[in-house]
């Protein structure tokens, strides 16, 4: 009887032992006695697993954990918050009830792989220093922190290519100050909402299927970092009827279309820095050239009109040699070049003609009675050269 007593004894004490899981970062074991998860209330780099097993919220911010082995045996976990940690590879492969990951100014990461995670709806892993991410199992992704910090203050993201053709439930992404990044595909981002891209390197962005876009931040103006925030030159926002609020300051866009039948909506409106941009397409030209609501609130260059067609007759021109100068004017444009009897017209950017006549004994134009804006001079039969009226 005793012998068969010690031998269940020692069994159970072997069950025992088989539930428990290793914890070999001290710091993490610390927390986890703080949030009252580890029962045994001792830092012995072990917790029981049913201790951690129906654990659904885990935050372990700003600590000094390097190391998460153990993650794997909270099998409930939906929501992980390591902010401020020291952690360079994460293993998260059977978290598959994760929904919720920030992992935010976690500087040293640099393997992060999530592609076990097909729940995760939530991942904010800004700042840390991963230069490639495989998102394409991530289906039910919505909300998406993946930029760097406005200054340099350390090794951050360095991506160059950002995948998310199969992210199609995907509605807010934030990726700001990736330098390397210079070509971003939103095309399958049907329901993408909000767009943070200030500092990229892109030169071009199609968002003609992203229809749900309420807000786009493009560009902005940062003394500290230097340099233009992304290269757009052209950028056609047509489509994009639900938008409330957009910022393309510093961008160095020329030919701007906010032509989407909702302008009144566009409450917010930043395209400030920008020399090249002359005209910007609008719903109703002459209320934003009389800077009526919701115009009065935009903020743009001095040099900016507003026409419902940028595009009418106003492709740069030069016949044979002819040239106009000084471009910007203030009193007098002059042209050159073969231009005897040659008429003209000039027009505002609206197609109204404002002045015509025929240059006969001089080539010099008076536009004294003009007021600051954007102009064109129509030469006969030929297109027309923009110039403004400082």
């Amino acid at each position: 009887m005793r012998r068969i007593l010690f031998m269940l004894v020692t069994m159970w004490s072997i069950s025992i032992q088989a539930q428990v899981t290793l914890i070999p970062d001290a710091s993490f074991e610390q927390e986890l006695i703080d949030l009252n998860i580890d029962s045994d209330g001792v830092v012995n780099g072990q917790v029981f697993t049913a201790d951690i097993a129906a654990v659904i919220e885990l935050d372990l911010n700003e600590t000094g954990i390097t190391d998460l082995t153990g993650i794997q045996d909270f099998s409930s976990l939906e929501k992980l918050e390591a902010t401020y940690t020291f952690l360079s590879v994460l293993d998260l492969s059977s978290n598959t009830n994760l929904k919720y990951l920030d992992l935010n100014f976690s500087s040293d990461l640099y393997q992060l792989d999530v592609t076990a995670n097909a729940n995760l709806e939530f991942l904010n892993c800004s700042n840390s220093g991963i230069t490639e991410i495989d998102l394409s199992q991530n289906t039910s992704l919505e909300i998406l922190y993946i930029g760097n910090p406005n200054y340099d203050v350390g090794i951050f993201n360095d991506l160059t290519e950002l995948d998310l053709t199969n992210n199609l439930a995907l509605k807010e992404l934030y990726c700001p100050y990736l330098y390397t990044l210079n070509t971003l595909d939103l095309s399958q981002n049907v329901n993408l909402e909000v767009l943070d891209v200030v500092y990229c390197n892109l030169t071009a962005l199609n968002l003609s299927n992203n229809l749900a876009v309420r807000s786009l931040w493009l560009g902005e103006l940062n003394a500290i970092v230097g340099g233009i925030s992304n290269n757009f030159q052209t950028l056609d926002l047509s489509s994009l009827i639900n938008l409330s609020s957009i910022s393309l300051d510093n961008t160095n866009i020329s030919e701007l279309n906010l032509q989407n039948g909702n302008n009144d909506q566009l409450s917010f409106m930043r395209a400030r820095t920008n020399p090249s941009l002359l005209c910007i397409q609008v719903d109703d030209a002459i209320a934003a050239n009389n800077n009526e609501p919701p115009y009065s609130t935009w903020l743009v260059d001095n040099q900016i009109s507003y026409s419902k067609n940028c595009s009418f007759a106003i492709e740069d021109f030069w016949l044979n040699t002819s040239v106009i100068y000084p471009n910007p004017a203030a009193n007098d444009i002059n042209v050159t070049g073969d231009v005897d009897r040659l008429k003209y017209q000039v027009f505002n950017s609206l197609g109204v003609v404002l002045k015509h006549g025929v240059f006969e004994v001089s080539s010099k134009l008076n536009i004294e009675d003009l007021s600051a804006g954007l102009y064109f001079l129509q030469l006969e039969n030929f297109g027309a050269i923009k110039f403004v009226k400082r």
